[in-house]
């Protein structure tokens, strides 16, 4: 959905405002890019629950695929985060372990 809206918006750019405002909007899609892997890249470093084997893999995925791994591990830390789906403080998975977490 969202690159439907964006492909729309970069249409209309290019119609009423000519190839210059689409050097500019594709110059400001990049930086946001840069920025949103970096922060990505921080978050994922800076993680104490995963092994350096699987903080390498997220970082290859961050550049590699950046708007949609970037996003989805964002929402991943978030939803890790979030405390209100936790049954106790104690109840926090280690991720990777053969006794952490589950079903």
């Amino acid at each position: 959905m969202a690159a439907v809206a964006a492909a729309v918006v970069a249409v209309a750019v290019v119609a009423v405002a000519g190839p210059k405002a689409v050097s500019d909007l594709l110059l400001i899609t990049l930086i946001v890019g840069f920025a949103l892997n970096a922060i990505t890249t921080f978050m994922a470093i800076g993680r104490k629950e995963f092994t350096p084997f699987q903080k390498k893999a997220q970082l290859l995925l961050i550049w590699l695929v950046p708007f949609v791994a970037s996003i989805g591990l964002l929402v991943f830390y978030r939803s890790m985060d979030d405390k209100t789906h936790r049954k106790s403080s104690g109840d926090t998975p280690d991720i990777g372990s053969a006794t952490g977490g589950g079903f």
